[in-house]
């Protein structure tokens, strides 16, 4: 058999351009014709100038092939539709029909959409509802629902204009349980039937697309959405997620799930973030939690925390650097139990600390703390930065611990400031007693060391 090329076909072009339909002419299209090649008859019907229309549809009827039965119908001008048409139905090819009706102007449209349906190929027959102006989409979207393909009950429902969506959303709930489809079908399709689809996509629990239902679809009910999700899930992000981005969540349940969770960081930023959110029911879990750093945050950061609760279970907790940050840092706290609670535990470094940075601290305690610890950096560095310190009593507490390093540097740096020599002396003389300060001075009366008006 020979083959036509693309120069074939173009020198055939050319020569029927210059001299029409001549006797060669006549005897390529005899070849091509009885060849039974539907491309080459379609393309010589397409192309050359003064072809038999009528001679080459009929062979490429006879040929068969819908494609290009659909092709020639389309395309060549003066074709037959009704004939081209018979052929395309006598095919049973779904996909020439759908493509017939859609751009063939003259199309039998309801003589093809019988015969689509008794293909049962449902993608065509989709399409067909989709795209063909069609007077009984009634029979169309029977055949999609008797199909039960799910995804193709969403699609026509969401796709095609006279759908009935109602029917459709029901059809969808017996066909399937995927959770994915139920919730593209409630937000894509306007007009489903957003309660039934809801009580479906509970049912089923899937918790990540009942999150997806509530965050997404219009008419949901959020409240109820909350419940089934809060059932399902325990992790402490999704909750705060879900409280964070559905609108309209409920946020007590969700303050008491997350409550449950015992997890202290998504618990204090539930409290900082969620209007609404349960504070008691928080803060309860936040204090069982035992995690001190979230305790110290949740009293620094929530409105309306109960400062001296929180402020108990620090001190329980012994966490020495949330004690210290606690007194700093928070204006309700109660700072003699916190400093207490930092004497008590005989810590050199927070003795120090509380002394310089918590404004209403007990300097005078403070430094009789520092000085029992024998710690001779810590002592050096209260004498040094804390105003109002006993220096003497410092002095006396660093000679004991007998560390000539620090020693050396108290005698330096503290006592040859002037300042604070005359800081010590009246600090020691305000130590003095009333007994103490008679017998001195009467000793200095004895060296006439005043002169007595």
């Amino acid at each position: 058999m020979i083959k036509l090329t693309h120069g074939d076909i173009k020198n055939l072009i050319e020569y029927s351009q210059k001299y029409g339909r001549d006797e060669k002419i006549e005897n390529v299209e005899k070849w091509i014709i009885k060849s039974g090649n539907p491309d080459y008859i379609y393309k010589f019907a397409k192309h050359i100038f003064g072809a038999d229309i009528q001679a080459l549809q009929d062979a490429i009827i006879e040929t068969g092939d819908a494609r290009y039965i659909y092709e020639f119908a389309h395309n060549i001008q003066g074709a037959e539709i009704q004939s081209l048409q018979d052929a395309i139905l006598k095919s049973s090819n779904a996909a020439c029909m759908y493509c017939f009706a859609r751009d063939i102007e003259g199309a039998d449209i309801n003589r093809l959409q019988e015969e689509l349906i008794k293909t049962d190929n449902v993608e065509c027959i989709y399409k067909f509802a989709r795209d063909v102006d069609t007077t009984n989409i009634k029979s169309l979207q029977d055949k999609i629902i008797a199909f039960g393909n799910a995804g193709f009950i969403l699609k026509f429902a969401r796709d095609v204009r006279m759908a009935n969506k109602r029917i459709l959303s029901q059809a969808l709930i017996e066909k399937t349980k995927n959770p994915e489809i139920i919730y593209e079908f409630a937000r894509a399709v306007q007009g489903a039937n957003i309660d039934v689809l809801q009580e479906v996509i509970i049912k089923i629990g899937n918790a990540k697309y009942i999150y997806h239902f509530a965050r997404n679809v219009k008419g949901s009910n959020a409240k109820s959405l909350t419940k089934a999700y809060a059932r399902k899930i325990k992790s402490p992000k999704s909750l705060y997620d879900f409280a964070q981005n559905v609108e309209g969540a409920d946020i007590t349940v969700l303050s008491q799930s997350i409550a449950k969770t015992g997890n202290a960081e998504y618990i204090y930023k539930f409290a900082c973030d969620i209007e609404g959110a349960d504070l008691q029911v928080l803060q309860d879990a936040i204090i069982s939690s035992g995690d001190s750093c979230y305790i110290y945050c949740f009293a620094c950061d929530i409105i309306g925390a109960d400062i001296l609760t929180l402020q108990n279970k620090i001190i329980e907790l012994g966490d020495l650097w949330c004690i210290y940050c606690f007194a700093r840092d928070i204006r309700e706290a109660q700072i003699k139990p916190l400093q207490d609670a930092i004497i008590n535990s005989g810590n050199a470094e927070y003795i120090y600390k509380f002394a310089h940075d918590v404004r209403r601290a007990d300097i005078d305690a403070l430094t009789e703390a520092i000085a029992k610890t024998g710690d001779a950096e810590y002592i050096y560095l209260f004498a040094r930065s804390v105003k109002e310190a006993n220096i003497i009593l410092l002095g006396k507490a660093i000679k004991s611990t007998g560390n000539i390093e620090f020693i050396n540097k108290f005698e330096k740096n503290i006592c040859a400031n002037k300042n604070q020599l005359a800081l010590s002396k009246h600090e020691n003389l305000k130590t003095l007693n009333c007994e103490t300060g008679i017998d001195d001075l009467l000793k200095r009366f004895a060296n006439d060391e005043i002169d007595v008006d």
